[in-house]
Parts: C-alpha cells; sequence; structure tokens
C-alpha cells in the first residue's frame, strides 16, 4: 500500500522490519530488493536479493533480479555468471537466454546478442522478443535476417499488428512496396486508428494512382490533426487529387507545426505556385534554400525557384 501511494521510503523502512521479524522469507527480501531498485539503492538491492539467494540458492526469481542489478550497474562479469547460472539450473526458462541478450546487447555485442534473444524465442516465442531480434540483426547490419525474423513472427501469429506494422515501414524502406501494402492493410484491419500504418498507406496509394489516397489522408488527419508529417501526405495528396485550394491550406499548417522540416516547405512551395500565388512560392524557396539545408527535394526545390524567377511556373 505504502509502495502504490509513493511512499517508498516508508515502504522500504516496513520491509526491513518484515525481513528483521521473519529473516527466512525470501518473498521479503525480493520485495525489498524490488523496493531499493525503485529507489535506485543498487547495493542495498544486490543485498536484498543476495540475501534471497542465500536462502533459497536457485531461485530464479532471485538470480533474475539480481542479473539485473549487475547490468544495471554494468558488472558484465558477474551479470553473465547469473545469466550462465539460470540456463544451467531453470533450463527450461527463456529468462538466462533474455538476460545473456541484454547483457550483450547492452555491450554492443549485437549479433550475439540476437543469437541469445533467438534461443529465448524458441523456448517461449512473442511479439517482443521477435522485435527484439529484428532490432538486434539491424544493428548488426543484417537486414535480411532482421526481416526474416518479423516475417517468421507473422507467419505464426496473425495479430501481431506490432510485429506487422514494423515489417511494413522495413518493407517501405527496402522499397518493396507492393509487400508493404500488404502488411499496412494488414495494420489497418486490425487497428483501424493506427495513423502510422493509414499515412504511409496513403503515400504508397497515392504513388499508384489509386483513388483510395485521398480517404486514406483524410483518415488519418482525423486521428491525428496537428502531425505535420500526416499534414503533408494529406495536403500533398489533396492538392494533387482533390482539392488544390484545401491543399494549399493544409500543407500552410503542416508548415505551422514543423516550421524545421524542409520538406514541407517545398510542398507549401509547390502549392502555392498551383494556386497562382507565384510570388509567395518564390519567397517560401528563397527562405528554404537560403537556410542551406540538405533535404531530398534540394535539386528540385533549386529547379523550381529558378523557373518561377524566369516567369514561369511549374504543373
Amino acid at each position: 500500500t505504502q509502495i502504490a501511494n509513493g511512499e517508498l521510503e516508508s515502504a522500504i523502512a516496513s520491509l526491513e522490519k518484515l525481513t528483521e521479524l521473519s529473516p527466512d522469507l525470501v518473498t521479503a527480501h525480493l520485495r525489498l530488493g524490488h523496493a531499493n531498485l525503485q529507489q535506485g539503492d543498487i547495493d542495498a538491492a544486490r543485498r536484498a536479493f543476495n540475501q534471497a539467494l542465500e536462502l533459497k540458492p536457485d531461485d530464479l526469481s532471485a538470480l533474475t533480479n539480481l542479473g539485473l542489478v549487475e547490468l544495471k550497474a554494468h558488472n558484465t562479469q558477474d551479470a553473465h555468471r547469473l545469466a550462465q547460472k539460470i540456463q544451467s539450473v531453470h533450463a527450461e526458462s527463456l529468462i538466462g537466454f533474455q538476460l545473456e541478450g541484454d547483457i550483450h546487447r547492452q555491450a554492443k555485442a549485437y549479433q550475439t546478442a540476437a543469437d541469445a534473444y533467438l534461443e529465448a524465442y524458441t523456448k517461449r516465442p512473442s511479439d517482443q522478443l521477435a522485435l527484439l531480434i529484428y532490432q538486434m540483426y539491424k544493428k548488426a547490419g543484417d537486414t535480411d535476417s532482421a526481416i526474416s525474423a518479423l516475417e517468421k513472427r507473422v507467419e505464426k501469429n496473425a495479430d501481431a499488428a506490432t510485429v506487422r506494422l514494423v515489417l511494413a515501414n522495413e518493407y517501405h524502406i527496402q522499397s518493396r512496396y507492393e509487400e508493404a501494402i500488404h502488411e499496412y492493410e494488414r495494420v489497418t484491419a486490425l487497428r483501424p486508428d493506427n495513423v502510422n500504418a493509414l499515412n504511409n498507406l496513403a503515400w504508397l496509394y497515392h504513388e499508384r494512382d489509386d483513388n483510395r489516397a485521398l480517404d486514406y489522408a483524410r483518415r488519418a488527419n482525423e486521428i491525428a490533426p496537428t502531425q505535420p508529417e500526416v499534414l503533408d501526405t494529406y495536403g500533398w495528396i489533396e492538392l494533387q487529387r482533390g482539392d488544390p485550394v484545401k491543399g494549399l491550406r493544409v500543407l500552410k499548417t503542416a508548415v505551422m507545426y514543423g516550421p524545421h522540416i524542409p520538406t514541407l516547405r517545398y510542398h507549401l512551395a509547390i502549392a502555392l505556385d498551383k494556386n497562382g500565388q507565384q510570388k509567395e512560392a518564390r519567397q517560401e524557396l528563397e527562405r528554404l534554400l537560403k537556410s542551406r539545408k540538405d533535404f531530398p527535394e534540394f535539386t528540385e526545390a533549386q529547379q523550381l525557384l529558378s523557373r518561377l524567377k524566369a516567369g514561369s511556373s511549374v504543373d
């Protein structure tokens, strides 16, 4: 009750009294360790968990928590020793391999971390472990294995919306657009209000001249009306496929919320030009290029500014 009320110091005092009254109660030492860890007292937490292990040397909770304490304290050798003991004494548990993966991840040994997480995954598959394996392979520079880890997970768990979203984003990055669309569609079926999936699907539909693009962009904007990237997608598609005047208005709002994003300002300049406001478009481009910020459309922005200065606009 004291912990729930945020009275951590009182809770620690109560638990210390409990361990004095019942020194052989393993649970009391474990709870004291957790409370000390929550308080940020690593040494006190270590003492409490060690006391629990003295009473019950193979206790999984005590071994795990002590391992996490040593990991937090960057005592890699001690943490690894505890991970190996868990793997030996509790061979059926995934915890020893997960702790080993955490140790290697902290040391930035990403390939070795992926291998350890994979061992844990084989014992008890989960979305969380699949994502950890993906992240480690990505950091190790093995994109194919990273994607494969996600693909295998969605094969076993068709409703893994978060995993599917990461997989869709990865396909998108790798220019595997049809596969990305398929996964984004599955995500929106599972989570109709997922802004990331709706926004990216709108853009991919737009690039394929799919009439659903504007509807998805509007849906994303309704859910996240102040998110600059979402406003940019909606405004740009509205400009190209819907109402140019509304597109300009939305892109102005996008720039208002994301003035530091050069691509948004470039899109705004195009919208101004398309709406017959060449002077304003030129001024916007001049401010953008004067900032000397590098962005993907830098060359196109220069070319548009040159055409506007020459007295012609773009369609």
